[in-house]
């Protein structure tokens, strides 16, 4: 793992002060200035028309893949773990031989993989339609959240000889308030909470995230369980029908910015952690909405030039159906193309002929049997949205591409 700060050493403590001690979200209603509810509902609307502007592209498909990679990455980079962009591409080809001299660790997948895969999941409205919140779907989510380490399973809530919790989201006051014999009490109303609706869509997905932070109810994946209950309420609400909310990615990028400079109602102090958290929401979901078009843009133009690049390509071919496929699937193999396409090996030898002499793709490894292939343009524009949020020393392999 690559030694690095935490993202948890992030302190906002000297804007928010360091003592908060929430409500129950389903017994006092939260109390919201005009201004505040109209950002709200301004960020919802700009996110709604991005997500229709995704909808109607030919490329949706792969900006929502794109996004889910980001979002995977980001949450990994947010619990320590060193990422690797062409590892989590390549877990796209079905098969252990896909990686080809790319191995996994035996004790299981990656924890970029494990995330997307939960992503993907719990973004897709008709699943997240299905789930029902209680005790027992909370224990299921930290389990597969906890990557399956004995350690960290639990079979109750923290109790008060638990080892002291992670720190709280850097945006939020540090100091937990709530004691272990409240939590069974906390977490019932949580998941009541998140079975109905209350408030705007955007309000709600934030509130369990918040709630999740103070409450505590295990050791260990706090921040991941607030964000995958976040991801659920989003879709249970209507929202990530094409394009999904990337809340890690927006905490990195936002991370090293001031706490916004809003001030409740003076007779409801102790509202304002909670209100600079919609706040904060309400922001990045507005930084969403531009990111998520400019996604779909630049991945088309990425296509064109591929096309403008790659002489007589015809409708049917495996050429066509690369330059489309990779835009979401940058990382390829012989095997998975003959599946995709159903055409023989030396068809499909001469498809990645033509496009290596149009530089579309280039060679990952020198393997003859298994060899993988990239869409470096694809690849690079993953690496530069990176520079933007993550140090470039914390995303091993960019040399590749950087030369």
């Amino acid at each position: 793992m690559v030694e690095r700060e935490s993202f948890h050493t992030h302190s906002m403590d000297d804007e928010l002060g360091t003592v908060y001690s929430p409500d129950l979200l389903t017994k006092k209603p939260i109390l919201l200035s005009p201004f505040m509810l109209s950002r709200v509902s301004g960020a919802e609307c700009e996110f709604s028309r991005a997500d229709q502007f995704i909808s109607l592209s030919p490329n949706k498909e792969a900006v929502r893949e794109f996004l889910v990679n980001l979002e995977s990455l980001a949450a990994a980079v947010i619990d320590g773990d060193s990422i690797d962009l062409i590892d989590l591409l390549a877990s796209n080809i079905a098969g252990d031989s896909a990686r080809g001299d790319r191995t996994v660790d035996p004790g299981g997948m990656p924890r970029a993989v494990k995330y997307k895969n939960l992503i993907e999941e719990h973004s897709d409205p008709e699943i997240a339609r299905s789930v029902l919140f209680n005790r027992s779907f909370m224990f299921s989510l930290h389990a597969q959240l906890s990557y399956g380490n004995p350690d960290e399973f639990q079979v109750s809530y923290r109790g008060s000889g638990a080892d002291c919790p992670d720190k709280v989201h850097p945006r939020l006051p540090q100091r937990r308030t709530i004691p272990p014999y409240l939590i069974d009490r906390y977490m019932n109303d949580l998941c009541d909470f998140c079975n109905r609706e209350y408030y705007s869509p955007q309000i709600q997905a934030c509130l369990p995230h918040f709630q999740i932070e103070y409450i505590k109810p295990f050791k260990s994946h706090i921040e991941a369980l607030g964000r995958h209950l976040s991801y659920m309420v989003y879709a249970r609400r209507g929202f990530c029908r094409s394009a999904i909310i990337p809340i890690a990615l927006s905490s990195l990028a936002r991370i090293n910015m001031p706490v916004d400079s809003y001030k409740v109602d003076h007779r409801l102090p102790s509202q304002q952690p909670l209100a600079l958290w919609i706040l904060h929401g309400a922001k990045a979901l507005e930084i969403t909405a531009a990111f998520v078009c400019d996604v779909e843009k630049n991945l088309t133009e990425i296509e064109r030039n591929w096309r403008c690049r790659v002489p007589s390509v015809r409708n049917g071919d495996i050429c066509n159906l690369l330059l489309h496929d990779m835009l979401a699937n940058p990382v390829i193999n012989s095997t998975y193309v003959m599946r995709k396409s159903g055409k023989t090996a030396p068809a499909v030898g001469d498809a990645f002929a033509k496009l290596l002499d149009a530089g579309v793709i280039r060679p990952l490894n020198s393997k003859r049997r298994y060899r993988l292939f990239c869409a470096e343009d694809v690849i690079k524009y993953y690496y530069r949205l990176f520079d933007a949020v993550i140090p470039p020393s914390w995303v091993p392999g960019k040399r590749l591409f950087y030369d």
